[in-house]
């Protein structure tokens, strides 16, 4: 399970680092930061992917130096401060961390150095650390592999980087319901994968969704099992959908139990356009919950859109499952951003997964927050009501009535 990450120079966030939990959860205004947060994980699973021995075919990958470092960093950062990541993973007895620094070292803007540290430790052993780019200056990422290749190091070792790199994959989403009800080509008509295509839907579905239409079938074609979790837990959601089927001509047709009358169809069916936009984000949702092989990181923005209130919880129950579902690679962490008082009362038992963004006009940095901080603050001087008690490991755990935060974010005090 990932434990924490650390952004340096990403965009707004000049030093922010968050604990991550099971479900995670990021509230603020517009432009605060959250959805920096978000593409600062993706941008560095992004680089940690194109580094993987699988895929490079001749020498390790350069970083470039416009889309992977002056495009993101922070725009006040000075030359000699590097846009950086630190991560936390701990599984199994073993932690690691991992830093990433991306730095300019030369008056050339071609040119972006690369340092690379990981450290592993299992239990109360000594770390060990092995580390690229500081000894002598590279502009390539290559300690997965270098690890791979060493000697130094037994296998035990080399086996927890494999794992932890592999595991660090992370994928932002936004779905738009005009990209969820695209089937793909202009005509609307179906163009199916090919037969012995194996493909990975967390990347094909695209950030918005837009080939949403097409997974469906696929999986229905496929994936017997993810169909058959995704149909149950939609059925949840609205309990007269039936399925998903193509029509003679390749056009997606989505099938509900209306109870007709007619007696020559059993079911009504629709074309994805007709279906309501809040109906195919819930789907869409529930698609990436089913998967067999989910990603490690799912970050989902304004889940609550078109997203009738008394269905958030709903939702929330689907992302809660899944976190505490193992699959073939685990169970999945889920990072959401929100504005609204709906999703923000279904974590009035986790405080401690809320975080609050602001940003600071002068500086133009973003201030993150731990709500569970911020409250046990507030309920210590009497402001709100709340019960403040300690976990096992001694954490300070703040519990407020679901009212409250509502009062609160009404007031304008979060959110």
């Amino acid at each position: 399970m990932f434990r924490e990450v650390t952004l340096r120079n990403f965009r707004t966030h000049r030093k922010t680092s968050i604990t991550l939990h099971p479900i995670t959860l990021l509230v603020g205004n517009n432009n605060s930061g959250k959805s920096n947060i978000l593409q600062g994980i993706r941008h560095l699973s992004h680089l940690v992917w194109r580094a993987a021995p699988i895929r490079r075919k001749t020498d390790h990958p350069r970083i470039r130096a416009g889309e992977d470092f002056f495009i993101p960093r922070y725009r006040l950062a000075r030359d000699e401060e590097p846009l950086a990541w630190s991560v936390k993973w701990e599984g199994s007895g073993v932690e690691v961390k991992y830093d990433l620094e991306l730095i300019q070292t030369r008056p050339s803007k071609d040119f972006i150095s690369c340092r690379e540290r990981i450290e592993v430790r299992r239990g109360s052993e000594k770390a060990v650390r092995f580390e690229s780019g500081f000894d002598e200056e590279s502009n390539r990422l290559q300690l997965r592999t270098l690890i791979d290749q060493s000697d130094r190091f037994p296998q035990i070792f080399r086996k927890t980087c494999r794992d932890f790199f592999n595991l660090l994959t992370a994928f932002v989403y936004h779905f738009q319901p005009s990209y969820l009800k695209n089937s793909g080509d202009g005509d609307s008509r179906i163009t199916p994968y090919d037969k012995d295509a194996r493909v990975a839907i967390p990347s094909e579905i695209g950030y918005e969704g837009g080939n949403f239409q097409r997974l469906i079938y696929y999986a229905r074609e496929r994936e017997e099992r993810v169909f058959s979790r995704f149909v149950a837990l939609v059925r949840r959601f609205n309990e007269d959908f039936h399925g998903v089927r193509l029509n003679p001509r390749g056009f997606p047709i989505w099938e509900f139990d209306l109870g007709s009358t007619r007696t020559d169809r059993l079911v009504e069916e629709f074309s994805p356009d007709l279906l309501s936009d809040g109906f195919l984000k819930a789907a869409a949702i529930a698609l990436i919950v089913s998967l067999d092989r989910p990603p490690s990181i799912i970050m989902l923005e304004e889940i609550e859109n078109g997203i009738n209130p008394g269905n958030i919880r709903e939702i929330m129950y689907w992302l809660r499952q899944a976190a505490s579902t193992q699959r073939v690679h685990g169970s999945s962490q889920f990072i959401l951003t929100s504005h609204s008082p709906s999703v923000l009362r279904e974590f009035s038992k986790y405080l401690e997964s809320v975080y609050t963004l602001r940003l600071e006009k002068s500086t133009h940095q973003s201030d993150v927050r731990n709500l569970n901080t911020s409250l046990e603050t507030l309920i210590g001087i009497g402001v709100i009501d709340g019960n403040v008690t300690e976990d096992e490991q001694g954490n300070r755990i703040v519990e407020v009535p679901p009212y409250q935060l509502t009062d609160l974010w009404y007031s304008g005090t979060i959110g």
